[in-house]
């Protein structure tokens, strides 16, 4: 009866609320028109908006998220992930001495892209490419890394002295749903493929009537790629992409799995050196909310960064049946 009751009172939301709104953050789960989504094999699920009834992941099993926009989950029962769900930016690849430049990875579910490396059979040196999004790690120049991407702080910088590391963004509160920046593309030339910049991770919300369960065998992923490294020669890494974002709402959350959403590593430099040859910088990790009734995250699993804990409340007609 509890739960149906729950179900009932849930009302078409697809935005986020603001810190302000969230005194009915608990029972805003969508309408469950697309039914229950019970993923018993790797599949994808592309970005956007989707109601469910319930969302189970099984364990051993992998939804991956596509597209550009972010994943947003409501369902009506309760959420299960046993399995993965991921929105982890990609690696960039590595710089080929005498062959070629690395490419920066592709974001999904609103991260941004890394930043491609450069290559020159008889030139030197020459920039790589920027990432992408309000925190993008800056391009290596001068035979040097490219930057990591910030969001929750700011990216690291080059070893080489070179790119620099992207800005902070964003808020704890997590006002707006934002995905994590690209790292930087490494500078490269005369022989030497520099390294291609890490994806910034994506960014997922999930809300549920009723709780939202992660088994010791399950994890979300939003965690930035890590940086290409460089060709031995002279030009530089990647740059690491940044974290992206959670945000997870229930009656009651509770975490036995992991929730991943660090920056990724920068590119290793295999010739490095002062002021020249600079391996890329570390993307800033990302930024997690987790609002439930109590204030409080169950479980004994592990979250990298720490979330953001806020208490919401079910409307006023709930808590007259007892529901608190």
């Amino acid at each position: 009866m509890r739960r149906e009751l729950i179900r009932l009172s849930c009302a078409l939301s697809l935005v986020l609320p603001s810190a302000a709104a969230l005194a009915q953050a608990c029972a805003q789960c969508g309408a469950g028109g697309e039914g229950a989504f019970n993923a018993l094999a790797n599949t994808s699920l592309a970005g956007g908006p989707h109601e469910f009834t319930t969302f189970n992941i099984a364990a051993g099993v992998t939804v991956t998220v596509t597209g550009n926009a972010p994943l947003l989950i409501s369902a009506t029962g309760a959420v299960t992930i046993d399995g993965v769900l991921s929105a982890a930016g990609p690696a960039g690849s590595a710089g080929v001495t005498s062959t070629q430049a690395g490419v920066g990875g592709i974001g999904v579910g609103g991260g941004g892209n890394g930043g491609a490396g450069v290559y020159s059979d008889n030139q030197g040196p020459l920039d790589g490419q920027a990432g992408t999004g309000p925190g993008a790690g800056a391009f290596g120049a001068g035979w040097s890394g490219g930057g990591g991407a910030g969001y929750a702080a700011t990216g690291g910088s080059s070893g080489g002295g070179g790119g620099a590391g992207g800005p902070a963004y964003g808020d704890a509160a997590i006002s707006t749903l934002l995905g994590g920046s690209g790292g930087g593309g490494g500078s490269g030339g005369f022989l030497c493929g520099s390294g291609g910049g890490g994806a910034g991770g994506g960014a997922i919300s999930i809300r549920s009537c009723v709780s939202i369960q992660i088994g010791a065998t399950g994890a979300i992923r939003v965690n930035g790629g890590d940086g290409g490294s460089d060709g031995t020669g002279n030009c530089g890494g990647g740059g690491g992409g940044s974290g992206g974002a959670l945000v997870l709402t229930a009656p009651q959350v509770s975490n036995n799995g992991a929730l991943l959403g660090a920056g990724g590593l920068g590119g290793a430099s295999n010739v490095p050196g002062t002021p020249f040859f600079g391996g890329g910088g570390a993307g800033s990790d990302g930024r997690f909310r987790v609002d439930t009734l109590t204030g409080a995250l169950g479980g004994s699993g592990t979250a990298t960064p720490a979330p953001t804990l806020t208490t919401c409340t079910l409307p006023v007609q709930l808590q007259s049946y007892g529901i608190d």
